[in-house]
């Protein structure tokens, strides 16, 4: 039965290459978008990420994330464009900026420092 189930994902994804054949345009753009997203971060060291969420609630799972994973939140700093946080570790200096979209989406820069 495994080797029937191999089968058929081995066939579905050499049928999902010959579809994509001579089609540079689907790879391409997807692999430049990531290699450009790597090279952004590895020289700024800043992540960021837009979320689906109002700036509220992003701000409220920031918060329990940074809890549960045992981050000290210093402080949240709520502005009119803008609310930045700023959080440590042991050996890292957090700043975490969160910037509304539109009303159901948000960006959020996070910024880690030695």
């Amino acid at each position: 039965m495994a080797v029937i189930k191999h089968a058929i994902v081995g066939l579905g994804l050499m049928g999902g290459l010959y579809m994509l054949a001579g089609c540079a345009e689907v790879v391409v753009p997807g692999t430049m978008a990531g290699g450009g997203e790597y090279y952004r971060y590895t020289t700024s060291n800043i992540a960021r990420q837009t979320l689906m969420g109002d700036v509220r609630d992003v701000t409220e799972a920031t918060k329990s994330v940074l809890k549960k994973m045992d981050i000290r939140l210093y402080s949240v700093m709520p502005y009119t464009d803008e609310t930045i946080m700023t959080a440590s570790t042991g050996v890292l200096d957090i700043t975490i900026t969160i910037k509304p979209i539109t009303g159901k989406t948000t960006q959020v820069a996070i910024d880690a420092q030695k």
